[in-house]
């Protein structure tokens, strides 16, 4: 793979709309970082909601827990903290701006994403097999990488559980929770966590917006929950072309399940 940063960003650039960075003001360290991370990768920085301006009041307004939209087999998912919260409602009003301003396709970044430069090349034909109507496309995720023989085992466990009423989520779910071959570069999304780096299309951000208004999962479940009732065609990179610092720098730390600041 020799294709140079200058090419990779040319394609990019010819391929999405808008290539965007995810962060809030205050992050300036961050935004130091991530513009050193993707040198020669043209992007704008999109300014999200910051946890620390977020009352009770607004939150809820403008947040809805039900018990029935875990993705869990075993349990229901706690209610969400502020600072997941706050990362749904950016997440989304990334997806609003796609939809007011017709961006056909847009890739997005959180600003602790990293790219992993030996398998970045892949990218180029990665984009080139995504069929026509794709809505989602993860070029970097957690869990679910590959559909093993355990998984699989553990898979068939849990429908069966399902079956007998013992799993949270419905059979036609568990289902689709692997992913599932596609192209050479690419395979069908199951359920998989975290969005430091994929790609969204406009349709597939009208029907994020429907799921999360008012705010109902954290920013990655949601994408996994439409994927799970087939409400998204979404994709996967069979490598990894991006990671997020935290998976890399032990002593890098997350701010969505942080606490707020006490006055």
């Amino acid at each position: 793979m020799t294709n140079s940063i200058p090419e990779i960003n040319s394609v990019l650039q010819q391929y999405f709309d808008k290539v965007l960075v995810l962060t809030v003001p205050r992050f300036k360290e961050r935004q130091e970082k991530v513009n050193e991370r993707l040198k020669g990768i043209d992007f704008e920085f999109f300014y999200g909601t910051d946890k620390n301006d977020l009352d009770g009041s607004f939150i809820s307004d403008n947040y809805v827990y039900d018990k029935k939209d875990t993705l869990e087999i075993r349990k229901y998912y706690s209610p969400l903290n502020t600072g997941e919260i706050a990362c749904s409602l950016s997440h989304r009003n990334i997806y609003q701006a796609i939809v007011d301003k017709g961006w056909k396709r847009v890739l997005i970044f959180e600003d602790d994403v990293v790219p992993d430069f030996d398998n970045l090349p892949l990218i180029i034909d990665a984009l080139k097999e995504l069929p026509e109507n794709w809505e989602l496309f993860y070029l970097g995720y957690l869990k679910n990488e590959k559909a093993t023989i355990g998984k699989r085992l553990k898979q068939g466990w849990y429908q069966i559980m399902g079956r007998f009423g013992l799993s949270r989520i419905p059979v036609s779910m568990i289902k689709r929770s692997l992913p599932q071959k596609f192209s050479p570069s690419l395979l069908r999304a199951g359920f998989h966590d975290c969005i430091h780096a994929y790609a969204v299309s406009k349709e597939g951000a009208k029907k994020m917006i429907a799921a999360q208004t008012p705010v109902k999962y954290r920013a990655d479940n949601l994408l996994s929950a439409l994927i799970l009732k087939q409400e998204l065609n979404a994709f996967i990179s069979k490598e990894h072309l991006f990671y997020q610092e935290i998976f890399i720098d032990k002593n890098h730390k997350s701010t969505v399940r942080v606490k707020k600041p006490t006055a």
